[in-house]
């Protein structure tokens, strides 16, 4: 997006022959698939210096303006020069003076925001100028013209917001310069000054507003119910530890919720890349330093297209010290509607990164007029990532890997666990759900009491459910609407659309508190009845609907007062309403004259542009009668002619002139009721707070009867009831995403742990042939603990587990080019953090570990991880493999099971049919060349495959002499693999102790070391033996 910039000139060449015949949307993802991610400028304000220089090559633009030939900032710093500021441009007194007033006007604004696409409105339009216009021409194919020395494109006012959203989606900052005063306010005033008609200034105008990808504000603009961050990020080296400490602030200012949080994190950034992950923001903030690499890459590597923003320390970047000063004087002069006490509570706490970048954020939001409507509010939450007192952990890669949100084919939602959960009627519950499933609750009464309210929504009648489900589907996105209403920027019709949405809103509450008494559904009674949950708003919209008059607001489309109000303003607009309406009718009784003069009714007031109240007269009349020489023609067709004369000029000016006070007044009232409504601003919040509740439980109800192989509320308990043992036991258990797309599904049981007097493994190893399911079990555990955990159903015959406090899985083969680590370290990264983390409650999946490398590293990395865990965790895994051998050197250990996919041969054994069933016992071979037949390998090869396996295959006579070799040299071997996987488990250990004070560059060149070791000690007992 914002790497436009960057794009090839053939590329954009031979793209442009086909782009004529595609739709607007189609040119920009034609456009966008050139974008590579590599090419992502990293300093973001820079974006227009370096379109300015590609698309002079490119699109041969030439500049009347010498400025702009040789770029400079307001420090007359040129591109590239340390400290150049590319949103702002030089321009001399000298080139300003030989400027027209419009001109002058334009740039004075333009070269303070050079980095910003401006729309300057003139009339009904707003138009691009310069570089913008060109822009705005070869992206979209905007109309260009000249205006003086001025390339120009204008769009209409009416289709605005269309054009913002497709600028802002492309990355660049959008501002929007609004005319501060109308043409009949500048006569008015000309007329009181008496000032000389052509020496008129230009009419007034001011940057009103900015838009960029993460702080949009307006449901018009934005493209998602979900929310869009932005958020500024700044690492430090901890001085007690030498750790890696990250403070991060992230703000949606769709909804003026501002969220802050600082962590220690290890060389991976581990956390850094969940909370990404679990909010995907769309616009960055970052100090302007070197050290800041790290960060850029991970950012990119998650976020497609970001927007980045380098903030000068400092001045830009504030210090906690800035932030705390500002914080304070805020706070003295009650700029907060609400004490936000996490502030506080960070400062006492000298979380000195967490204000920091809290103190980047009021910088950019102030720097885009934004600071009072979002930050007044105080709506700021203290995010804590890891608390799992509170919450089940999932870490980036759990939430990649189980396809939580975006699948891993094309990354979109479809069938994620998120998509086939939402069923809600709202925005504001789709959000909630999202961060239900990104934070599952480990408390049990709390799980409980939404499985309780989702056991009663379950016996209201479908038809009663359905019909309130379309009653909240009619509900504006309430969450949004209040935010805006308190910035001031609401329009007449989202105004009204919230008041209506409230009452509905109400009513929708009241019929479910009414059900729930009927049928005596207490838990859901708690949430929606006003005695105990849901607040009562009533009064606070009969206060606001008794401002203004309905019908008549309805009818005007314009906030009408209430005509026997005594507020002043009232009052006032009363009074200009009447004096207006006299004038008009002033102007009906002169065409009544006029009719009457000419004898003919066909002459009307015709509006036509500013040109208003003309009077039509068909020529022919004219022809015959003639005209007053007071009339002279201001516009004609074929068979009529329009006309003014000094009377209806002067009427005409009357009436626009009461026009413009009386949309002043209703302007003024419109902010004045806006305000009131802000005051109960706590009372709407709390309400859309249990609408959204409301919603996610009910789709919980919805998404339940869907599963047509049943589904069953889960059984959470509490260790301390069983001998502080921590199970999962789920019966008949399928993978609720997978189950759509495969009608035949076979359901399996997990069982890992006991929660009965009967010792069950809470480890398994599980093989199997290839392609027969094993990672998909994997996952499907996963995912009924995660739906266990967020109060739903799941879909099995039984579900019973002590709460998890944090999953890991570990899934894939895949390198990391970026960080230049291979697929080997990247599994040896993941177990790394797994085998410091996990604890004995929690759930952790390693698929096919030690893939990465040799079959003999490979084993030995599996058998000693997999021992780690069973004898120093406890903890509750799935552990498959293709190491067979692993299953017989695990067969005594007591909480360790083996368990295979099933399958079943055929006649000559070549060929297998995968059953997807879990049973007891191991599987001693993968069926590789079976794969390999299904994926269309040529024949040929797999003949010679066959061949070759046949001869790396032991014969009977030798498993039978293996099998004895085995049983005499049994207690040695255990202890030589005892020996080693102590020898090896002392180098993970020291991985795990060191990671934070070695680079990871270095750590990839360590780990094949000790893996080398690890052989070499191996055969330094073999050969002993």
């Amino acid at each position: 997006m914002n790497n436009l910039n960057q794009i090839s000139i053939n590329k954009i060449e031979k793209s442009n022959e086909n782009l004529e015949k595609e739709t607007l949307s189609d040119k920009i993802f034609s456009i966008t698939q050139f974008l590579e991610e590599d090419e992502i400028i990293e300093e973001k304000q820079q974006d227009l210096l370096y379109i300015s220089e590609k698309q002079n090559k490119t699109f041969g633009i030439s500049s009347e303006f010498k400025f702009l030939r040789k770029i400079r900032d307001e420090n007359k710093l040129n591109p590239g020069n340390e400290g150049y500021d590319s949103s702002t441009l030089y321009i001399s007194e000298s080139e300003m003076k030989r400027m027209s007033k419009f001109e002058r006007q334009y740039w004075e604004i333009k070269k303070k925001n050079f980095d910003t696409i401006l729309f300057f409105k003139k009339g009904n339009f707003y138009e691009l100028y310069e570089l913008d216009a060109q822009i705005g021409h070869d992206l979209f194919d905007l109309k260009l013209t000249m205006s003086r020395r001025s390339k120009m494109a204008g769009v209409p006012a009416s289709s605005l917001d269309f054009w913002i959203s497709k600028f802002v989606a492309y990355g660049f900052k959008v501002g929007k310069v609004e005319q501060t005063e109308t043409d009949i306010d500048r006569k008015m005033n000309n007329k009181n000054k008496n000032q000389n008609i052509f020496n008129q200034p230009v009419l007034e105008r001011e940057l009103t507003q900015k838009f960029t990808i993460g702080t949009l504000v307006d449901e018009n603009l934005i493209p998602t119910s979900n929310s869009t961050y932005l958020l500024s990020v700044k690492e430090a080296i901890n001085p007690t530890n030498f750790g890696i400490q990250i403070g991060v602030c992230f703000v949606d200012t769709s909804t003026s919720t501002i969220y802050i949080t600082e962590f220690e994190d290890d060389i991976y950034h581990s956390k850094f890349e969940t909370l990404l992950f679990q909010i995907k923001p769309g616009e960055f903030l970052l100090e302007k330093t070197k050290s800041n690499q790290q960060i850029v890459k991970i950012i990119k590597k998650i976020i497609d297209f970001p927007l980045i923003n380098f903030l000068t320390p400092e001045k830009q970047f504030w210090t906690a010290e800035k932030a705390i000063d500002d914080f304070q004087e805020k706070k003295n002069t009650r700029f907060f509607k609400q004490n936000p006490e996490c502030l506080e509570k960070a400062a006492q706490k000298s979380q000195f990164l967490l204000l920091s970048c809290f103190g980047a954020c009021i910088y950019y939001l102030n720097s885009l007029e934004l600071e009072d409507d979002i930050v007044s509010l105080g709506n700021i939450q203290y995010y804590d990532m890891m608390e799992t007192n509170k919450f089940l952990v999932m870490d980036a890669q759990v939430i990649v890997n189980l396809e939580l949100f975006q699948n891993t084919n094309d990354r979109s939602e479809e069938g994620t666990l998120f998509q086939i959960l939402n069923h809600c009627c709202s925005n504001i519950g789709s959000r909630l759900l999202r961060q239900w499933i990104t934070r599952p609750l480990v408390d049990i009464k709390e799980i409980n009491r939404r499985l309780d309210i989702v056991d009663d929504i379950a016996k209201i009648s479908p038809n009663i459910l359905d019909l309130l489900r379309k009653k909240i589907s009619k509900l504006p996105d309430l969450e949004r609407s209040i935010s805006r209403i308190h910035s001031g920027k609401s329009n007449l019709e989202q105004f009204l659309s919230a008041i209506n949405g409230f009452k509905l809103l109400v009513e929708i509450f009241d019929e479910f508190e009414k059900i729930s008494a009927q049928m005596d559904l207490v838990h859901l009674q708690k949430l929606v009845s006003k005695n105990s949950s849901f607040p009562d708003l009533k009064n606070e919209i009969d206060q606001i609907e008794d401002c203004f008059d309905h019908q008549e607001t309805k009818k005007q489309k314009k906030l009408i007062p209430k005509q026997d109000s005594l507020d002043p303003k009232t009052i006032e607009y009363n009074r200009v309403l009447e004096k207006l309406s006299k004038h008009k009718a002033k102007l009906q009784m002169f065409l009544k004259e006029q009719r009457e003069f000419f004898g003919c009714e066909e002459i009307v007031f015709k509006d036509i542009g500013a040109n208003r109240f003309q009077l039509e007269i068909p020529k022919d009349v004219v022809e015959n009668i003639g005209i007053p020489d007071d009339f002279y023609i201001v516009s004609q067709t074929k068979i009529k002619s329009r006309y003014w004369n000094p009377y209806i000029r002067k009427m005409c000016q009357k009436i626009l002139e009461d026009e413009n006070v009386h949309e002043k007044i209703s302007t003024s009232f419109h902010l004045d009721l806006m305000k009131k409504f802000d005051v109960f601003y706590l009372k709407w919040k709390e309400s859309v707070k249990y609408l959204g509740e409301l919603d996610c439980l009910i789709s919980f109800c919805v998404v339940s009867s869907l599963w047509d192989d049943g589904s069953c509320r889960p059984i959470l308990c509490n260790p301390k009831d069983y001998k502080n043992q921590e199970f999962l036991e789920v019966r008949n258990l399928i993978h609720p995403c997978i189950k759509p797309r495969i009608s035949t599904f076979i359901p399996n049981d997990i069982i890992l742990g006991s929660k009965d007097e009967e010792k069950k493994p809470n480890t398994l190893i599980i093989t199997g042939p290839n392609m027969a399911g094993k990672s998909t079990l994997l996952r499907q555990a996963c995912i009924a603990v995660i739906l266990s955990q967020i109060g739903c159903y799941v879909p099995a015959e039984s579900c019973f587990l002590t709460p998890v406090d944090r999953i890991f899985t570990r899934i894939g083969a895949n390198d990391n080019i970026m960080y230049g680590e291979s697929t080997f370290m990247v599994e040896l990264k993941e177990t790394s953090i797994i085998l410091k983390n996990s604890t004995q409650k929690s759930l952790v999946i390693l698929d096919e570990l030690g893939r990465g490398t040799s079959t003999e590293d490979g084993f030995s990395i599996a058998y000693s991880v997999l021992k780690y865990f069973s004898q120093e965790k406890s903890c509750r895994l799935l552990f498959s493999t293709h190491h067979h051998s692993l299953c017989d050197e695990f067969s005594l250990f007591p909480n360790v099971g083996n368990f295979y996919m099933s399958y079943s041969s055929l006649n000559d054994s070549k060929n297998i049919v995968l059953l997807y069933k879990l049973v007891e016992g191991s599987c001693p071979v993968s069926f590789g060349i079976n794969v390999a037949k299904m994926a269309g390998i040529p024949e040929s090869i797999i003949c010679k495959a066959e061949k070759i396996s046949e001869k790396l295959s032991p014969t009977e006579n030798d498993e039978k002499e293996n099998h004895e070799k085995e049983n005499k040299n049994q207690i040695l071997q255990k202890t030589l693999f005892k020996k080693e996987n102590q020898f090896f488990l002392k180098i993970i250990n020291f991985v795990i102790e060191s990671e934070n004070n070695i680079d990871s560059s270095n750590l990839i060149q360590i780990i094949p070391i000790f893996s080398q070791l690890v052989l070499f000690y191996s055969e330094l007992n073999k050969n002993q033996k």
